[in-house]
Parts: structure tokens; sequence; C-alpha cells
């Protein structure tokens, strides 16, 4: 039996989001693209996510760069709506990484063995923080992301 940390993220957060933030976590660059609108957006550099056609109710997050190569499993259905990623609690990066997703957007972080028992927990954040779509939440959303600092082990 594999052992495994899951991150429950809010069901209000995005794949590519998410992959955005471990992109960052893990310390790859981020520039700030314009949009059409005349806005902005960060676009964090050597991050991508890929459909698996036999996983469909998953996405696999590539983060590559210098001094990187990260690879996880995005599972977009749960009992409860969350989003969940596995970790391997034997790697202080992959915890390191599993505690920052949840104080980007809030969630919890439970041991496959203790499923009952949390070893971490941030209050959710809300929709318009994990997800916005107004122009005003969208920005401070773009800021949140320029402005996160790497992970150390």
């Amino acid at each position: 039996m594999s052992v495994a940390v899951w991150a429950h993220l809010p069901p209000n957060v995005s794949v590519r989001n998410v992959a955005k933030v471990i992109g960052r976590l893990l310390g790859q660059p981020a520039q700030k693209k314009p949009l059409t609108s005349g806005g902005w957006y960060t676009e964090v550099i050597g991050v991508s996510v890929e459909t698996i056609d036999r996983l469909p109710e998953c996405a696999r997050i590539l983060v590559n760069g210098p001094n990187v190569s990260w690879e996880s499993l995005f599972h977009f259905e749960s009992e409860d709506g969350r989003k969940l990623i596995s970790f391997s609690p034997y790697y202080d990066l992959d915890m390191a990484v599993a505690r920052g997703l949840c104080d980007f957007f809030g969630g919890y972080l439970i041991d496959e063995r203790k499923p009952r028992k949390r070893l971490y927990t941030v209050t959710d954040k809300s929709g318009k923080r994990n997800n916005p779509n107004k122009d005003k939440d969208f920005e401070v959303f773009q800021k949140r992301l320029l402005a996160l600092k790497a992970v150390s082990p």
C-alpha cells in the first residue's frame, strides 16, 4: 500500500490556478502578461496541465525548470466536492508545497493512514479569492500569485 498525504482543497479552485501556485511554490519565475482587455495576468514559466485519457477525473500538473522537475495528479472528483492532490510524507519539499497550497487557497492535509486526523488546516478562501471572475478580484488574485515566494524543505 502506498502512503500519501492528501491535500483537500476547496471546491472553488481550478486546476490551472493550482498548477500556477505549485510552480511559484517551487520557485518558478513569473511575469505579467497583457490581456486584450487592457488588464494583465500572471504567467508562471515552466508550468503545464495535461489531461489523462484513461483517467478523465484527473489531470497531470507538470513543473519543469532548471532546478525542478515536478509531477502530480490533480483529482477533480471527491465525495465532498473538494479537489485532491497527493503528496509523499517522506519528502520535506512535498510537504512544504502541500502546506503552501493550503495557505494560499485554504484546505487541509490528511495522512491516508489516519484519515480522521487533519495534519494541517487553513480556513477555505472565498470563491472570489480562489477563482475570481470580476476585474478587481482577478487583479487581486494575480497580485497574490505574483507575490508568492518559493517554499523551502
